[in-house]
């Protein structure tokens, strides 16, 4: 299954300006927009959309893919307009470029090293981050949507019967003395104390 988490919050770094804001809160099959422009030539700035909310997907879920996506589109020939995996404290990691004058929508997936449980973790502060540069030129955007796309079926539920009642649980097995962690779960079987669901 597929969930897709939108951001809530946004925040803003130097002089950007921007109009229609709560246009960018949404996911990429969105058809209205923000827009963004900075037009500091001294300076780039970034505006960092996060507040996804991760508490749709289980935490002992099998995540099979995260793709980070965004449609947008630059305004501006030579101001450049990118998009990011922001991690609070951590490198920028990777840039995409939005294309001028096209509206596209652009997927990412996890920078190296970056790892589902790192982007869910509230220490780390995940974001969305989109950097303006004016140097040349004004750089103006219009963010339609964002999306944090996380392909993922859920774990395997053993659960154990105590006073007639289940109870989910991690199976264990004695092997030469010491309990074990079973990782071949598919071997396990119902039984009257062992129940895979």
């Amino acid at each position: 299954m597929q969930s897709r988490l939108i951001p809530t919050n946004y925040s803003q770094g130097g002089s950007l300006d921007y109009k229609n804001i709560n246009n960018a809160l949404t996911n990429v099959d969105s058809t209205t927009y923000a827009t963004i422009t900075d037009d500091d030539s001294a300076h780039p700035y970034s505006m960092v959309f996060s507040g996804f909310n991760f508490t749709k997907i289980p935490f002992n879920a099998k995540v099979s893919e995260v793709l980070i996506g965004v449609k947008a589109n630059s305004k501006t020939e030579n101001g450049v307009v990118r998009f990011r995996v922001d991690l609070h404290r951590q490198v920028a990691y990777y840039y995409k470029t939005i294309a001028y004058n096209s509206v596209a929508t652009y997927y990412i997936g996890l920078p190296s090293g970056v790892t589902f449980d790192d982007i869910r973790n509230p220490d780390k502060r995940f974001g969305i981050a989109f950097n303006f540069d004016a140097r040349e030129e004004k750089a103006i955007a219009d963010i339609y949507g964002m999306e944090v796309a996380v392909n993922w079926e859920p774990a395997d539920m053993y659960g154990i019967k105590k006073n007639g009642k289940w109870y989910p649980t991690t199976p264990y097995k004695k092997e030469n003395g010491v309990w074990v962690k079973q990782t071949d779960l598919d071997n396990l079987f119902d039984s009257e104390y062992i129940k895979k669901g």
